[in-house]
């Protein structure tokens, strides 16, 4: 550094006051950068905000990507007086001599993303003797310019000031220090948002491609966001009418559930054998949820002994139908049909047909006693979820 460097004081920018006008211009500053929802309004909304508190002939928001060899710039005023193909080489000039820049070199040595002035480290002799003022900073009549960095892990995220003289008081530099924290909260907020905009965007497309539902809950376990589909399962399974709250069973399990961040999955069994898998992954601000609805599973009544006949008699009977629709259904006699039921409770060893309808839902592959993790005991009432098994992807 040069001998006129300036240095903030210990613990902060060197003190000095600033104005009830810049108090009140940065508290609106603060309550604006809240609200918005997306990267690209950031950009403008911060080049603005500078303008209205510090003078410059130009403001910028730049993204540098070293890696890439690459910046993006939002300038205020356009700088119109160059054609494309100019920017574009003043782009590449700016990259080509970016270890020329000081403020971004102490940034990069110590990652002090305060307010610094280019005046700070290099005389204006020496800053002219540089290849990033001869081929950029000089076409754009820049003698001198004030940047912070807002601290990403990819990007050098600053925001540049620049004036055709040399100089910045105490009193910018702590305007622009004193908002550089919203600048850097409004910044991790769109970038939660858009990481969530973009992870909600890939489950609804594998939810739409494979028939699925998609639910997307608040912290709370509330639902802020239910897809179609996800109404029609939650419907069918819950007779939910409302998708405003969750059915009990997966509120429950949200809740116990609460700060695991590796995925999960819940198996909610019905009494009539269908089943609904829930798989839960944990997402900013949130879960996404995926509901799969899985159809009753046909039972091979061969393996308990009986005729396919027999069988196709029982499923009849097992939903429900009497003696005579059973017949109308698959064209045969009421008397017929008696006799296929009683030879089934001869073969199954039991009595009665509700003993058969038991005696196959027990051996049903959807019984959860048959493959599945065993229940957690949730005690509902016929024709609801009769057993719920949370399962970890991690556990498996």
């Amino acid at each position: 550094m040069s001998k006129n460097t300036y240095m903030p004081a210990p613990g902060g920018m060197a003190r000095t006051s600033v104005s009830a006008t810049d108090v009140e211009r940065l508290v609106a500053a603060a309550d604006s950068l809240a609200s918005l929802a997306s990267l690209e309004a950031l950009r403008q909304r911060a080049v603005d905000i500078v303008a209205e508190l510090v003078e410059a002939t130009l403001i910028a928001w730049n993204e540098v990507d070293l890696d890439g060899r690459e910046i993006d710039a939002v300038i205020s005023p356009p700088p119109d007086q160059f054609t494309p193909q100019e920017r574009d080489t003043m782009g590449a000039a700016f990259i080509e001599h970016i270890a020329d820049h000081p403020v971004i070199a102490h940034y990069r040595r110590t990652l002090d993303g305060r307010p610094y002035a280019i005046s700070d480290f290099l005389t204006a002799a020496e800053f002219h003797q540089t290849g990033i003022y001869r081929h950029f900073y000089r076409h754009l009549g820049a003698e001198d310019q004030l940047s912070f960095v807002l601290p990403d892990p990819s990007l050098i995220i600053g925001i540049a000031l620049n004036r055709a003289r040399r100089g910045f008081s105490a009193r910018d530099r702590q305007v622009c220090n004193l908002l550089r924290p919203h600048l850097v909260q409004a910044y991790r907020s769109v970038e939660a948002a858009t990481r969530m905009r973009d992870m909600t965007s890939a489950f609804q497309l594998a939810a739409a491609e494979r028939g699925l539902g998609f639910v997307r809950v608040d912290g709370e376990g509330q639902p802020c966001e239910t897809s179609p589909s996800a109404h029609s399962i939650l419907h069918r399974f819950f007779d939910l009418h409302s998708t405003s709250s969750l059915p009990e069973e997966i509120s429950q399990w949200l809740a116990r559930d609460r700060g695991r961040t590796s995925p999960a999955e819940l198996v909610l069994h019905r009494s009539d054998g269908r089943r609904l898998i829930v798989h839960r992954a944990p997402a900013p601000s949130g879960d996404l949820l995926l509901l799969s609805e899985q159809p009753k599973q046909p039972l091979d009544t061969r393996k308990l002994g009986l005729t396919v006949r027999e069988g196709e008699v029982l499923a009849l009977v097992r939903e429900g139908l009497a003696t005579k629709r059973i017949a109308a259904a698959i064209g045969i006699s009421p008397r017929t049909v008696d006799k296929h039921i009683q030879h089934a409770l001869d073969k199954l060893g039991v009595r009665t047909r509700m003993q058969a309808i038991a005696l196959i839902d027990h051996a049903s592959p959807s019984n959860p006693a048959h493959g599945e993790p065993p229940s957690v005991g949730i005690a509902t009432s016929s024709g609801s979820a009769i057993a719920a098994n949370p399962r970890s992807t991690a556990d498996r």
